[in-house]
Parts: C-alpha cells; sequence; structure tokens
C-alpha cells in the first residue's frame, strides 16, 4: 500500500514539473544530441549517439570519439515511474518529472545519479566526438550542428566522414494517443559499428601528446614534428590548446600552420645559397655590432659586436653582418628561388581543400633594393612564413639537401579500420647539394654545442639547431613584440626528427622554445625506447 501511494505521489508531482519540460528537452539537446520522430503511426523513435566516420592516428588509434558519456532513454509508464521515483530529490528529477508528464518517450542526460534500469529506462553508453582533452584538436577541425565538418581534416574529408554515419535508435510501440503500449519491448537499433571507417593521418597520438604537454608554457605558439626522411607530420601543435585561450579568436587559430616574422632560422636558407653559389665558408669578417647598407644600420641582437668570424662562426652565434655581407655575392635571383623550392612563400594542402598559409617571400624586384635585401639575408623585413615550414627547411638540411612537402594525409580505411587508399609521400627534391647541406648541419650542431642554441641541448640525445627572434613592428606597453623560434633536428649524427618551436606575443627571448625543444627531444627518445622495449 505505501508502495503504491508513493507511486501515485510521483504522479501528481509530475504535474507540478510540466512547467520544466523545456528546460529538460534542451539539456538534452545539448549533451545527447538526440533528435526525437515519429516514423510510423504505431512507432516513436528515438535516435541518440549519432557518430561521423573516424579520425585515426598513424596507429590506428582514434582521434576523435573517445570521451564517453551516458544517455538516457525513458518511457513512461510504470516501470520508469518507480525508477524515477527513487532518486533524489533536486531540480534535475523536476525536469525529468515534467518530460514524463508528456506522455511521449524521451532522452535525458543526468549529470547526477542514474535511475535504476528497467523496461522503461534504458542507459546508453556513447562517445562526444571531441572533448577538452582531444588531442591535435586544431588540426582535425570542427564539426557544426548539423554533423557536418567547417574546419581542418572534419571539413576535408567531410564527404568520406559524413557518408560513414552511424546511430543508436530504440523503437517503441504506441497507441493512438502516443503513449507506448506497456508488455512489447522496444526494438534496437545500432549501426555504429560503421562509424570505424574514416581517416587515418600521418600524427602519432603519443608524441602528439608530448608535443602539446611540452609547448603548453609557451601559452602562444607552436610545435612541429616531422619525419626527416618520409616528410610526414608526426605532431602538429598550437598553443593555447582549442577553446582554452583567453583570446576566442587566438586558441582557434592553427598557429602552426600561420605565418609569422622568420629572424635569424632563415639563416639556413642564407647559408644554403651563399655556398652554392660560391661564397667561401672560411673568409673572415669583421664584425663591429651593425652594418651599414644604402645609409641603414644593420645591428647584431642587442648590438653585439662579435668580432673576426667566419660562416660557421657567425652562424652560431647568430651574426646578422655576415650574412648581409656575405648575400651580396649571391645573384638575388638565386637567392630568392633557393628559398622558394625550400617551400617558402607557398601554401601547402595538407588535405583536399585544408591549406596553410602561404607566408610572403618579397618580390625580386623588392629586393634588388640593397637595403630589402640586406633585411632578408637575416630573415626580416617582408618575410613570413609558418612553423611547419621552417621545420620542412629544416628536414631538408637533415635530409641531405632532398625538400619533401610535409604530409598529414596517411589514407581512407573501412569499417574494419583496413586501410584502402594509402596517400602517396610527396616527391623529393634535390634543393641543395648533400655537401652544402652537411656543411649547414655542421654549423647547428656547433650552435648547440657553443653558440645561440645551447640552452636546447636534449639530455638523451645530440641535436643540431638555430635560433631565431623576429621583430615585429607590433608593440605591447611600448615594447615591440618579437617572435622566437628554435629549429634543429635530432640525433646530430643520425637524424631521423626535424622539430620547430615558436612563441609570438611576446617582448623578450627568455629562452621557453629552447626548453621545449629540448623536453620533446629527450621525450621522443624515451618513447621510442619504451615501444622497443629497452
Amino acid at each position: 500500500m505505501v508502495h503504491t501511494k508513493r507511486i501515485a505521489a510521483f504522479f501528481a508531482v509530475m504535474m507540478i514539473g510540466f512547467t520544466l519540460c523545456a528546460w529538460g528537452v534542451e539539456n538534452a539537446q545539448k549533451t545527447g544530441q538526440a533528435r526525437q520522430a515519429v516514423t510510423q503511426q504505431s512507432t516513436w523513435t528515438l535516435t541518440a549517439d549519432t557518430q561521423r566516420g573516424t579520425i585515426y592516428d598513424r596507429h590506428g588509434t582514434a582521434l576523435t570519439g573517445s570521451e564517453p558519456y551516458t544517455l538516457t532513454a525513458i518511457a513512461p509508464g510504470e516501470a520508469a515511474a518507480r525508477s524515477l521515483a527513487a532518486l533524489p530529490d533536486s531540480g534535475e528529477k523536476q525536469a525529468v518529472m515534467g518530460l514524463f508528464a508528456g506522455g511521449k518517450p524521451f532522452l535525458y542526460a543526468f549529470s547526477g545519479a542514474l535511475p535504476e534500469e528497467n523496461e522503461g529506462v534504458l542507459h546508453i553508453q556513447g562517445t562526444r566526438r571531441t572533448g577538452p582533452d582531444t588531442l591535435a584538436a586544431h588540426t582535425l577541425g570542427l564539426v557544426d550542428d548539423t554533423g557536418h565538418g567547417v574546419s581542418g581534416i572534419e571539413k576535408a574529408c567531410d564527404d568520406w566522414l559524413s557518408e560513414n554515419t552511424g546511430e543508436w535508435e530504440i523503437h517503441y510501440t504506441v497507441g493512438a494517443s502516443g503513449r507506448v503500449l506497456q508488455g512489447i519491448s522496444p526494438q534496437i537499433t545500432d549501426t555504429r559499428e560503421q562509424a570505424r571507417a574514416g581517416v587515418w593521418l600521418t600524427l602519432d597520438a603519443d608524441l602528439q601528446r608530448l608535443c602539446e604537454e611540452a609547448a603548453s608554457p609557451l601559452k602562444s605558439g607552436a610545435a612541429v614534428l616531422l619525419d626527416v626522411e618520409t616528410g610526414e607530420i608526426l605532431a602538429l601543435c598550437s598553443s593555447p590548446r582549442m577553446g582554452t585561450g583567453t583570446e576566442e579568436e587566438a586558441s582557434y587559430l592553427n598557429k602552426a600552420i600561420s605565418a609569422y616574422s622568420v629572424g635569424s632560422v632563415f639563416k639556413m636558407v642564407s647559408a644554403a645559397a651563399a655556398l652554392e653559389n660560391g661564397v667561401d665558408p672560411t673568409l673572415v669578417y669583421e664584425c663591429r655590432g651593425a652594418i651599414e647598407v644604402d645609409g641603414v644600420l644593420f645591428h647584431c641582437f642587442d648590438g653585439t659586436a662579435h668580432g673576426a668570424v667566419t660562416m660557421e662562426q657567425a652562424f652560431a652565434v647568430s651574426c646578422n653582418g655576415y650574412f648581409v655581407k656575405a648575400m651580396e655575392e649571391v645573384p638575388v635571383t638565386r637567392f630568392r628561388l633557393l628559398a622558394e623550392v625550400m617551400g617558402l612563400g607557398r601554401a601547402m594542402e595538407l588535405a583536399d581543400g585544408y591549406w596553410t598559409a602561404s607566408g610572403q617571400l618579397p618580390r625580386e624586384e623588392t629586393l634588388l633594393q640593397p637595403a630589402n635585401l640586406a633585411n632578408f639575408s637575416f630573415g626580416q623585413g617582408e618575410l613570413t612564413a609558418t612553423p611547419l615550414q621552417i621545420a620542412a627547411v629544416t628536414a631538408a638540411v637533415a635530409g641531405g639537401g632532398i625538400y619533401r612537402t610535409p604530409v598529414l594525409l596517411y589514407g581512407y580505411c573501412d569499417a574494419e579500420k583496413e586501410i584502402f587508399q594509402r596517400q602517396a609521400l610527396s616527391k623529393p627534391e634535390q634543393v641543395m647539394s648533400e655537401e652544402t647541406a652537411g656543411q649547414i648541419a655542421a654549423m647547428m650542431k656547433k650552435a648547440v654545442e657553443s653558440g645561440t642554441a645551447k640552452n636546447g641541448a636534449p639530455q638523451r640525445t645530440t641535436a643540431a639547431a638555430k635560433t631565431g627572434t623576429a621583430q615585429t613592428g607590433r608593440y605591447q606597453g611600448g615594447e615591440e613584440e618579437v617572435v622566437c623560434w628554435y629549429t634543429g633536428f635530432f640525433p646530430a649524427e643520425n637524424p631521423r626528427f626535424a622539430l620547430t618551436v615558436m612563441q609570438d606575443g611576446v617582448t623578450e627571448n627568455q629562452g621557453a622554445c629552447a626548453q621545449v625543444f629540448a623536453e620533446i627531444a629527450d621525450g621522443t627518445l624515451s618513447l621510442l625506447s619504451d615501444r622497443a622495449g629497452n
């Protein structure tokens, strides 16, 4: 008798909660992304946990659809009433009561205690496509309210990902009033397995996680890790992580493929152009801290006078004057062409319609003016580039002068995760001689051993690198903002990885990029060692 009174009381209270119905519907839509539809006169269908094709890393680890959640299907009736009545009193319970009073089956995403399952209550285990811990969120991109990609890989591969959509459905038999007929078990269909089909990327989830965690102290910046031999992108990180920044626009910008002022990391290209065009690397230049060209003074960093330096020494200490003088001996056409064939000034298509920024390469007529050429020789002036472009230049040096356009798309797979369309690697181009690449690599090793790059020396391996601090012409609090760079490869003797770290939005270079480089290099070697079982 007490039990019967409790149920009767519950039904009475439900009518009071009817006014909260709208709130509960909105909650269910936001969290469950559910839709309800009458498919036949005698059937009421609830559709939940719609999943589109999956995006995987190079090892088949899912990068999307990995955050679990629970959605509850409730069919008003005595069984469901008993289960809901047992819930502790709360605003959430009141909202569910309002939906229950409507008499139609509905979906609800409980944030508190879950009602006990029975013939009127069914819990569905689903996964959200992305969440705050999603790796490579900038690269994966976003999906709109209709379930279609609007940016990144989600947009570039939208046709295939949308085609392989699966969903969970529960079909109730209802009477003329629309109420569920008791004693008839609902029918469930689950086609979510077909959403296992999708897209594989060249990213390595473990390396991506390593880079994102290491780069987070930058606050605003990027890190790019490439396979030197193949040009495949192993990690592509933008900081702050998507949706976590203080400025919404900044946090959603993929800085790894956006263009920034370059600075002295461009001296890799300048040194290559000088060596390829016969400049003797043993010739000595007397650096007095500044050099005048066409009435304009060009200073070394902090006005440091480096004294007598050869090319290797000038590269290691990042002497601007040396390269200003050296590039006067190189035909402008050849200098600019080398920068172009090494990927600067050209956008990269990472997937169908998914383009990086092109950056800016000064026009040849601009460089015919001596002051503009001087600026260009050490990476200033109109020159801009993306971290991905700088990583590709670095990989060309590490790879014996062979340039490969970076690759992100690994292939497409079916629901059994069998890859049926493997994407081809980019065509290798010999952009400088192997000897020239070797000489620059030696300069980069020297920079780590005793030059400006020494603060980024890793502990578990050897590295070769180049630093850069680029002026931007933008100011905050009366001080000019700079873009800081640290790019290199490791191990130095047998290069396997090229890594570029960039930080923007700061007014001085405090060595943060160097620290991130060292952490990623050491972490990469530790990870590989663990995988090998050492």
